[in-house]
């Protein structure tokens, strides 16, 4: 089955909402929150989220989906630096979603030399 960016940012959204939910109210999540907790899939290649929603035109219903996850951390965040925080948070996981520590570099016991890089062209 083909990576939905849709379905997971709904899913993520949703996961935001009830975890912001159970942290206001300081209770354990019922079964059904788990369910829902557990749909979360991260950021890492959900692309739209690294802009602005404002004004996009949203021809494929991803504008509509990152306006709310705006509204959904700004409601639930006490004030503009800790809404920062957290869209900063969720960016910087699509910018690193696909970078290997270190010691992710080699194969099979081998060093990958330089493939591990980008390639430069004078």
């Amino acid at each position: 089955m083909a990576f939905n960016k849709k379905t997971h940012l709904r899913q993520n959204i949703d996961a935001l909402k009830t975890a912001f939910t159970l942290d206001r109210e300081r209770r354990a999540p019922t079964p059904e929150e788990e369910r829902t907790l557990g749909a979360y899939s991260g950021f890492g290649a959900i692309k739209e989220v690294l802009e602005n929603p404002t004004g996009k035109p949203d021809k494929d219903g991803m504008a509509t989906l990152v306006a709310e996850l705006h509204e959904v951390i700004r409601a639930n965040t006490p004030d503009e630096r800790e809404y920062k925080r957290y869209m900063d948070g969720i960016k910087n996981s699509v910018l690193t979603a696909f970078t290997r520590p270190e010691s992710g570099r080699r194969h099979r016991g081998g060093d990958m030399g330089h493939a591990d890089r980008p390639q430069t062209y004078s």
